[in-house]
């Protein structure tokens, strides 16, 4: 492959399906396609040469772990401009969107997996993306009255979306006032 040159996945499969040898790809500069594509490429004996590529993705949904392993595949940058809804626990899909490498993420709807959530990580993730984040998996959430309510704050304002039947865990303290569990009781039907 010639030196500073653009393939796809599309072509860099077809060209592996040519032929038997190793493909000598340090020429490619950059690679577009889809994540998943490109993660099974750069696992691939096929290929010799690939660790630093700028990527374009074609993804609009994309599951955290997969553009992670990515983003551990290659020390170039990969614009994540196509992504508009991203999936997975709160620790992964804060690792892609904290990644120094991974460009144009922070505004696509984030849709959570997992049952529990410490309030804290939750705020922490609404403050990193612009996008709403769909919490209908989240059965229960933990932490302090102030955190938990902070976070049923964001739902209100239409920054997390399908909370208000979530069981409530919070931690202990002597300096909750009553008007704050109130509040809490009006943002969840869950038990608290």
């Amino acid at each position: 492959l010639s030196n500073n040159s653009t393939a796809s996945t599309t072509e860099l499969n077809a060209i592996a399906a040519a032929t038997s040898q190793t493909i000598d790809s340090s020429g490619v500069a950059t690679l577009t396609g889809f994540a998943g594509d490109l993660n099974t490429i750069y696992g691939s004996s096929s290929f010799s040469g690939l660790n630093d590529e700028l990527i374009t993705l074609s993804d609009t949904t994309l599951a955290a772990p997969v553009l992670n392993t990515l983003d551990s595949n290659t020390s170039g940058d990969i614009n994540a401009g196509s992504v508009t809804t991203l999936t997975g626990t709160v620790a992964v899909v804060v690792t892609a969107l904290d990644s120094a490498n991974i460009t144009n993420l922070g505004d696509e709807i984030i849709t959570l997996s997992g049952e529990t959530i410490a309030a804290t990580d939750l705020n922490s993730l609404n403050g990193k993306t612009t996008g709403v984040i769909n919490a209908t998996e989240i059965t229960t959430i933990t932490g302090s009255l102030s955190d938990v309510n902070t976070s049923y704050a964001a739902g209100d304002n239409g920054q997390i979306s399908n909370l208000g039947n979530e069981s409530i865990t919070l931690a202990a303290s002597n300096n909750e006032s009553a008007t704050d569990l109130k509040q809490l009781d009006t943002y969840t039907q869950g038990v608290i």
